[in-house]
């Protein structure tokens, strides 16, 4: 029983990382923020502005959790992002997330968050964009 407890609690890191637990909620805002204001998306430079310091200010108070994101950030999101869209477990977080804290009938599905969310990765990231460190 005890062996299995470790193994359960365990994380191969050659085939998941260890992702920011706050993820599904990044996820789900971007979602609601094209859903409520599509314009926001419209604004490559200042969306790529934003960004930026975004990552920046996450990357400086999380450094000791995870200094990768701090060296290589266009890399670690997008690595971030293949694991969502690969890794049940994430979806299932995100379900339990939006399941206590979405109230009402705008319950965005998993995969459909996800892609407004890779899209903004994608704008914010194109080689014109201001995404720079």
């Amino acid at each position: 029983m005890h062996m299995r407890s470790i193994e359960k609690n365990s994380v191969d890191t050659t085939k998941h990382r260890l992702l920011d637990p706050t993820l599904v909620r990044h996820i789900y805002d971007i979602h609601e923020i094209n859903r409520l204001a599509p314009e926001a998306f419209a604004n490559h430079g200042l969306l790529s502005n934003l960004m930026r310091d975004a990552i920046k200010k996450d990357a400086y108070d999380f450094m000791a959790q995870h200094p990768e994101l701090a060296d290589k950030p266009v890399q670690e999101l997008k690595m971030a992002m293949e694991e969502a869209s690969s890794n049940p477990a994430i979806e299932a977080a995100y379900l339990r997330f939006i399941s206590v804290m979405v109230y009402g009938d705008q319950r965005p599905d998993f995969r459909a968050a996800l892609a407004d969310f890779d899209r903004l990765l994608s704008i914010a990231c194109a080689p014109h964009s201001e995404l720079s460190f």
